[in-house]
């Protein structure tokens, strides 16, 4: 057997899994969430099974942001599926799901998603 057949086929095969592995880890709030759909929507998604106190309006958001480019609102929400509150706890942010709004409708998620969005709209890279 040719030793760059097994090569590419290992390739292949660990590309797979790797893949595999991502969308795995991806909390299953996050892929309820349909592009198109109200922020309040989105909110009362990835709430779902946060704080019973009732004093945390926005449940499982470590982070938001909010940007106008091009006379639009955008607000990008870094979900956790931990409850972690900034200040209080500390996590890094490549620990968390970016949820991008534009106009109070979802537009999408993910961090490759919004590195694309930073860069199309000349935004300095987020730190993670």
């Amino acid at each position: 057997m040719k030793s760059w057949i097994v090569k590419r086929s290992f390739l292949a095969l660990s590309l797979a899994l790797a893949s595999t592995l991502v969308v795995a880890c991806e909390d299953k709030r996050i892929k309820e969430l349909d592009r198109g759909i109200g922020r309040d929507s989105v909110l009362q998604i990835l709430g779902a099974g946060g704080t019973k106190s009732g004093t945390d309006t926005l449940p499982n958001i470590y982070k938001r942001s909010r940007f106008l480019m091009g006379g639009k609102e955008y607000e990008v929400l870094y979900f956790t599926s931990k409850h972690f509150t900034p200040g209080k706890d500390t996590i890094p942010l490549k620990e968390t799901t970016p949820v991008i709004l534009v106009e109070n409708k979802l537009i999408g998620r993910g961090w490759s998603f919004w590195d694309s969005v930073s860069v199309a709209n000349k935004l300095p890279p987020q730190k993670r």
